[in-house]
């Protein structure tokens, strides 16, 4: 029964950092599309171009975003 509680645990702590990295893939773009257009730049990103700033950002800065 322990161990049932602990896989549990495990799985709904995986889902939240999942569902937590798609939500700030999603801020990204809102802000980002928000943003460029104010500093004269007109360059939309897609969802997945965020998320592809996301993974490229933490590698470069070191952010433990994805303990690359």
């Amino acid at each position: 029964m322990n161990e049932e509680n602990e896989n549990r645990k495990t799985i709904e702590r995986l889902l939240g950092y999942i569902l937590g990295f798609f939500v700030e893939c999603w801020i990204v773009m809102l802000l980002w599309n928000w943003l460029t257009p104010m500093f004269g730049m007109n360059v939309q990103l897609t969802y997945w171009q965020s998320f592809g700033l996301l993974v490229l950002c933490s590698y470069l800065f070191k952010n433990n975003l994805l303990e690359l």
